[in-house]
């Protein structure tokens, strides 16, 4: 797929597998190890490579969320652990909008409903889900998260080019008939309209909040009568006339992100429905 406006282009690289960091949560430290030693073979196997940490409780793998939230792909979670439960564990992740991917690895069968909650991708049970099936999982989950992050966007200006993973990208904005890209710590300018590239970008989670901003809404923190704040803490101004359509679009958002998990994780935003 390839969708080409003014100094734009967006392209799906589809098939081309990324490298994975995953993360491994389980209070018991002979099955963290086992668990770990399957995965790695399973994705070298595949010629995928992950790189894999393990965490011994819900608080250390929320510290390294909070720490590296975009960095980590794909978390294996134990759901009896104590203090926290696998199970509250995925609802904080949910709460606080970490943009990464979910499996139970559990010796629990009494918590499938609760996968579907928090949009877990699969429930993979001990010593019962096949080894084969196991695979299955781990490969699915592989090719959905690199087709994610394969989609990227393509700006070009004066003969500079620049390629951004669409997920990575924050909002774009006009200045003075400039288009301006954020992403990551970035920020490039080149010559568009906005108009084009929100109808380039149909489908893939991006709200008009204003006439001069674009917003990725899977960025997006909280909600406010007059601005939203992103996750990198910028604060973008909201358009009177757009705060219903932009509540609206991040409460369908949800929905369907939640309702159906081959579509990823559901956006990143913990919405502040604020009069203020």
């Amino acid at each position: 797929m390839r969708l080409s406006e003014g100094g734009t282009c967006l392209t799906d690289e589809g098939a081309k597998m990324v490298s994975l960091k995953l993360a491994i949560c389980d209070d018991d430290r002979s099955s963290l190890l086992e668990h770990r030693s399957m995965l790695e073979l399973i994705f070298k196997k595949n010629d995928i490579k992950v790189q894999i940490e393990l965490f011994y409780n819900c608080k250390e793998l929320a510290f390294a969320l909070e720490d590296e939230e975009d960095k980590i792909d794909l978390v294996f979670l134990d759901i009896n652990m104590p203090e926290m439960s696998g199970v509250e564990m995925a609802h904080w992740i949910r709460e606080k909008n970490c943009r990464c991917d979910i499996i139970f690895l559990t010796a629990s069968q009494s918590h499938m409903l609760d996968a579907f909650d928090v949009g877990a991708l699969h429930y993979i049970v001990k010593n019962l889900t096949p080894y084969e099936k196991i695979e299955e999982i781990c490969l699915k989950a592989a090719a959905l998260i690199s087709k994610r992050k394969n989609e990227v966007i393509t700006v070009t200006c004066a003969g500079e080019s620049r390629v951004v993973s669409v997920p990575n990208v924050l909002y774009f904005e006009v200045q003075n008939y400039v288009i301006v890209i954020h992403y990551e710590n970035e920020r490039f300018e080149f010559y568009s309209t906005l108009g084009k590239i929100e109808n380039s970008l149909i489908g893939r989670g991006f709200v008009r909040v204003h006439r001069s901003y674009l917003v990725n809404v899977a960025h997006i923190k909280a909600l406010y009568r007059q601005e939203v704040t992103l996750s990198n803490g910028a604060s973008i101004p909201v358009g009177r006339k757009f705060v219903e359509e932009i509540r609206q679009y991040i409460q369908d958002y949800s929905s369907a992100a939640m309702g159906n998990t081959s579509q990823g994780v559901p956006p990143k935003h913990d919405t502040v429905l604020s009069e203020a």
